[in-house]
């Protein structure tokens, strides 16, 4: 079912990158909130009915929602496009002439190192995801001990911390057009005006929540969660905020500059740095080498 929905994954992303490369972002916001709602409001009437016909509610119905919400999405996507489309007739009408390998060629040379960024990312975050559990009962602890943190660390403690960075993720698929478009007008001084602004921000924004969560994370954990070790884990990976956010930002500016191939090697460096803490330090310290592999690890790709 997840696999029926990759057409329309691709043709909502597609979409909203072109808004997002004409520097448009107001259809690509609203297409996603519309696909969580629709996705929730499907998967609970959904719910009702089942209960209603004594039918048992399983993992399928939010497979079910996740195949309804794209469909929906890429549906506003398209519907958007044709209403409210991001350039003028006549820019259409002049890039209309433009044959598919010219246009094709130049794309596809930036977007492989991508590509390949996403897969092999993927790849060792699943082989990350694997080795953490095995490696923390080879630290001592029990398969359902094991389990249990590595759940506290991913479900309760990222989350707090991944939660600002929505403001930096969005104002770095911003960036990526803006920058491009000033290099292809070579307006150097605007490229070193968006960076200055962004290292600014970003480590304005990133030591402000190395302030909240070393003091209130603690707090957050207990309260929220019930549990201390989610508040430990806030405070350690508080650290990483700063770092981060300038990463998200600083490889934003590099893709727009068309330096794809640096972040990819940039990125797959850090992911074996992380895989080389899991490996080597969770044996020995637990979950705290990984923490301290995450923080070594941002810390090289924001530098």
């Amino acid at each position: 079912m997840i696999a029926v929905s990759v057409p329309f994954a691709a043709l909502h992303a597609c979409i909203n990158g072109y808004y997002y490369g004409m520097q448009k972002a107001r259809v690509p916001a609203f297409s996603q909130v519309a696909e969580q709602v629709i996705r929730m409001g499907a998967v609970f009437l959904m719910a009702n009915v089942w209960l209603g016909s004594g039918r048992e509610i399983t993992v399928s119905l939010a497979v079910y929602g996740h195949l309804i919400g794209e469909m929906a999405s890429a549906l506003f996507t398209m519907v958007s496009l044709g209403f409210f489309p991001p350039e003028s007739a006549q820019s259409r009408s002049a890039q209309a002439g433009l044959s598919f390998r010219a246009a094709a060629v130049p794309l596809m040379a930036l977007a492989l190192p991508l590509m390949g960024n996403r897969l092999i990312l993927n790849v060792l975050g699943s082989a990350e995801a694997i080795w953490i559990p095995n490696k923390l009962m080879g630290s001592g602890l029990s398969n359902s001990e094991a389990l249990s943190i590595y759940g506290v660390l991913t479900s309760m403690a990222l989350p707090f911390i991944l939660f600002p960075s929505a403001i930096t993720n969005s104002m770095a698929v911003l960036l990526l057009p803006t920058v491009a478009q000033a290099q292809a007008d070579g307006n150097e001084g605007r490229i070193s005006s968006i960076i200055s602004m962004s290292l600014r921000y970003s480590c304005y924004m990133g030591i402000l929540c190395i302030g909240i969560f070393t003091m209130f994370g603690s707090q957050l954990g207990v309260s929220v969660f019930h549990d201390q070790n989610a508040g430990r884990f806030i405070t350690i990976l508080s650290w990483l905020c700063p770092f981060m956010y300038l990463a998200t930002t600083m490889g934003s500016i590099l893709n727009g500059l068309g330096k794809t191939s640096v972040t990819f090697v940039q990125n797959v460096w850090a992911m074996v740095i992380r895989l080389a803490f899991v490996l080597f330090a969770i044996p020995r310290f637990g979950i705290l080498g990984y923490l301290y592999g995450m923080l070594v690890s941002e810390l090289t790709l924001a530098s």
